[in-house]
């Protein structure tokens, strides 16, 4: 027996033209925003001023895995979801809703994992500066729009437009980061 959420149409197979439009100017407001932040004049700050930024990343993680587990455990507790399924992931899928937090934990310990990387380098070196800062924060609030969109709608385009955002600001970071290290 199929409940409401588990009968929801799928979403249209080819996006509209606005959906387009909202895609590439979310893009071209990151990189606006991005090269305008990289501009600014940048100050040296204490390293420790990354620590936020990454532990906010972390928090999201831990968010999303305790929906993820959570969601999983009740599923099975109220017999929605097989134990099979667990075991090999190839038997008696549940439903895609259920297991989208699994997806979004899982796409938490791909990009962020680089993030943490260029934050600790930064720190390691004693190189941080107030820009840094800024797309640290800028990377940490795009992924959590990517995540709530994967969670809570997983409208594709939306979700690429959130990801590639985040991608902009990481790559930004990265190269700020680089640019401090190269010897002068």
């Amino acid at each position: 027996m199929m409940d409401a959420a588990e009968s929801l149409p799928l979403p249209p197979a080819k996006p509209t033209l606005t959906n387009y439009a909202i895609v590439y100017a979310a893009l071209i407001a990151t990189i606006v925003t991005a090269v305008r932040v990289c501009l600014r004049e940048a100050m040296a700050v204490a390293p420790e001023a990354l620590v936020p930024a990454l532990f906010a990343m972390f928090g999201l993680s831990a968010l999303v895995w305790i929906l993820m587990a959570g969601l999983r455990n009740a599923m099975v507790m109220l017999g929605r979801v097989s134990m099979r399924y667990y075991h090999s992931y190839a038997n008696d899928a549940p439903a895609e809703w259920i297991e989208r937090p699994a997806r979004t934990f899982n796409n938490l310990m791909q990009v962020p994992l680089v993030f943490y990387a260029v934050c600790l380098i930064a720190m390691a070196l004693d190189r941080v500066d107030t820009v840094q800062v800024s797309l640290a924060w800028m990377f940490v609030v795009l992924r959590v729009v990517h995540a709530l969109i994967m969670l809570a709608w997983n409208f594709v385009p939306y979700r690429f437009a959130a990801y590639n955002a985040a991608m902009i600001a990481l790559v930004a970071l990265a190269l700020r980061v680089a640019e401090g290290c190269w010897p002068r």
